[in-house]
C-alpha cells in the first residue's frame, strides 16, 4: 500500500521526572521499533529528581505495523525490559506540526511498571512534578510526499438554508493510503473553481461531464427542471463532483500530495 521511501518519525527525547519512584537505582533508555526497524536512546543522565536526554532520533515507520516505545533499565550490566507500549500508525500520521507531550508512567506495585502513552498525542498536558514519573518527547511526522488520499466517494448529500443564502453540501468520503477515513463536506461551487482553475495545466479535466452553473434559477417555479435543487440536477453534479475529485486522486503526483491532502483535509 505505501511505495517508495518511508515516511519518518523524528523523536525528540528531552527529560523524564520521578523515573526513581519506578527504581531508585534505574538507569532508563528506550527501544522504540516499527516493524523490523528499531532505534536505540542512550541512558538518561542522572539529576535529583529527573533524567535528561536532550536527544534526537529518527526511526522509518512500516505503515502496516504499530510504533512500540519500550522502557528499558541497565542492571548489573544486562538490559532489562520494563514494560511497552504501542502506538498506531494512524494516530502518527495525524500529526500536523511538531508534537510536545508528557508521557505518564505508572507507579503501581507489580513487577511490571506501566507505561502510559495513550494521550501522546494530546497538546496541554501538565508535568506533575512529585506526583508520578514522566517522560517528555517531541514528536515530528515526516511523511516524504507519500502520505496521500487515494480516494473520495460521495455518500450523500443535503441542501443548507442559511438567512437568503440556499446551497447543496455534498458528503465526500475520503480515505487515505494509511486506512485513515472520515467525511469532508463540500460545495459544487468548490470544485467547479478548482476543475476551471486546473482545465489550463491537466486538459483531461475538459472532456469530464461536469454540469455548468444554472443562471435561470427564478425559473425554477415554471420548469423544475431548471432549478439547481431538482433531484436530477443534483445527482448530475454529484457524478460530475465524483469524476473531478476521481481525476485528482488518480494524478496525485501532478498536483502534489499536500495540495490534495488540503483540498480534502480532515477539518
Amino acid at each position: 500500500m505505501w511505495k517508495g521511501d518511508k515516511p519518518i518519525l523524528r523523536i525528540e527525547i528531552q527529560e523524564a521526572a520521578n523515573l526513581k519512584l519506578l527504581d531508585l537505582n534505574i538507569q532508563p533508555f528506550f527501544i522504540i521499533t516499527s516493524g523490523d526497524q528499531n532505534i536505540k536512546s542512550k541512558v538518561g543522565i542522572s539529576s535529583e529528581d529527573r533524567h535528561t536526554w536532550n536527544e534526537k532520533l529518527s526511526l522509518a515507520l512500516d505503515p502496516n505495523s504499530s510504533i512500540t516505545f519500550n522502557l528499558f533499565t541497565l542492571q548489573e550490566g544486562q538490559e532489562i525490559l520494563i514494560d511497552k507500549s504501542s502506538l498506531p500508525f494512524a494516530e502518527i500520521c495525524s500529526l500536523k506540526k511538531s508534537q510536545n507531550t508528557w508521557i505518564s508512567f505508572s507507579t503501581a506495585k507489580k513487577q511490571s511498571v506501566g507505561f502510559n502513552i495513550s494521550n501522546i498525542l494530546t497538546t496541554g498536558i501538565k508535568r506533575e512534578t512529585g506526583k508520578s514519573p514522566q517522560l517528555n518527547v517531541t514528536l515530528i511526522f515526516i511523511p516524504n510526499n507519500f502520505l496521500r488520499v487515494v480516494g473520495a466517494n460521495i455518500q450523500g448529500y443535503r441542501i443548507v438554508l442559511k438567512g437568503k443564502d440556499a446551497y447543496t453540501v455534498y458528503n465526500v468520503h475520503v480515505t487515505r493510503n494509511d486506512g485513515k477515513t472520515w467525511v469532508k463536506q463540500i460545495r459544487y461551487s468548490q470544485v467547479y473553481a478548482i476543475k476551471n482553475e486546473l482545465e489550463s495545466v491537466e486538459h483531461g479535466l475538459a472532456s469530464i461531464d461536469f454540469p455548468g452553473k444554472t443562471y435561470f434559477e427564478f425559473l425554477s417555479c415554471v420548469w423544475p427542471t431548471l432549478g439547481r435543487f431538482h433531484p436530477e440536477n443534483i445527482e448530475k453534479r454529484r457524478k460530475g463532483i465524483e469524476e473531478v475529485l476521481k481525476y485528482i486522486v488518480s494524478r496525485y503526483k501532478n498536483f502534489g500530495a499536500d495540495s490534495l491532502n488540503n483540498l480534502l483535509e480532515n477539518a
